[in-house]
């Protein structure tokens, strides 16, 4: 009895941590490549379906052959809800396609769009819904017509679809092949059934163009040590030096080296934009960041003459930068513009 508790119970639970556990590990913890392969294909085309198929098909049904019985004659192990295992697992991956299928074109007409985070989120919402219904259901039933998944018999089925059987020796309902015909349709149907899997495990892996992206913003230290967008002045005295940290997050999902070109500018706004007066200093920062890591420069700006506005224009290249420098040709431009006093600056 104890037995029959844990094995109607068992895929349920295994089925349900996973699905949380999946969407943790990707969005939360952050895996990437291979691991991150690995967990997403069974999440996306064959946890779903057999939550589905768990939910539609609670009780398992007597199978003409089996001798495998218990007291109340009803079959311990071979088929349930006429579905033979092997059958029930390429289900899975069918009906997971579909249900996916059907995510994906609720979540593109919701506010967040399709993104892999709002997939994983929606994946793992209705799959839990789902064996949480087969839960139910089958805690409803008498304990020898519960469902399950002995491993034993969803093997023998499944690898009995790619072996010639005899078809005098077979019942007329069993769908195991007859001919090499029959079988080489199975192989093709398996290799077909691969192929959509590593479609769509590269799609929920592999990094979209919005997935892949460089932040870029300068901070300054204000009074209490901590680097912040406001701590950057607006004005500086003449005389005076401020130490200003462009700062590169990256999110491209490898590994890259970066250089900043740093030019001090002196300008004059006008009614048609922002003149260029002179060019007065150039710097070039160079920075290695990890995939996911912030990397926050330092430079100082000053001491500049009084009476003049200036203009700190940073570019951001990924690798060495070019001869001429611009903002055209950067990667990402930032600038920040200080008006230098005689009488001191205020952050």
């Amino acid at each position: 009895m104890a037995t029959d508790s844990v094995r109607w119970r068992l895929d349920l639970l295994v089925g349900t941590a996973y699905a949380i556990l999946v969407p943790v590990a990707v969005l939360s913890v952050g895996v990437t490549g291979g691991v991150r392969a690995a967990l997403a294909l069974p999440f996306a085309l064959l946890v779903p379906g057999y939550a589905f198929l768990a939910a539609m098909y609670p009780q398992r049904h007597a199978d003409a052959d089996s001798t495998t019985t218990s007291s109340h004659g009803f079959v311990r192990d071979a088929v349930y809800a006429g579905i033979a295992p092997g059958e029930r697992l390429l289900l899975a991956v069918v009906s997971s396609a579909a249900l996916t299928a059907l995510v994906a074109l609720v979540v593109n007409f919701s506010p967040f769009g399709i993104r892999p985070a709002p997939m994983f989120v929606a994946v793992a919402s209705l799959t839990v819904a789902l064996f949480v219904v087969a839960f139910v259901r089958r805690a409803g039933l008498q304990s020898e017509r519960r469902s399950g998944l002995p491993l034993r018999s969803t093997l023998s089925s499944f690898g009995g679809q790619f072996t010639v059987h005899s078809a005098a020796l077979l019942e007329a309902d069993d769908s195991r092949p007859t001919s090499r015909r029959e079988v080489a349709l199975n192989v093709l149907v398996v290799v077909a059934v691969l192929a959509m899997l590593a479609s769509a495990a590269f799609a929920y892996t592999a990094p979209t163009d919005d997935q892949q992206f460089t932040e870029f913003y300068v901070v300054g230290e204000n009074g209490d040590g901590e680097y912040t967008v406001d701590a950057v002045p607006s004005t500086l005295a003449a005389g005076d030096q401020q130490t200003l940290h462009p700062t590169i997050t990256n999110q491209n999902g490898t590994d890259h080296e970066y250089s900043v070109v740093v030019e001090l500018q002196r300008v004059e706004r006008t009614d048609s934009g922002v003149e260029v007066l002179g060019r007065d200093t150039r710097t070039t920062l160079d920075a290695e960041v990890a995939s996911g890591e912030t990397e926050r420069l330092s430079h100082q700006v000053g001491p500049l003459e009084s009476g003049s506005e200036y203009r700190v224009v940073y570019l951001l290249y990924e690798g060495d930068p070019p001869s001429d420098p611009s903002r055209e040709n950067a990667h990402r431009s930032l600038s920040v513009f200080l008006d230098v006093t005689g009488d001191g600056g205020s952050s």
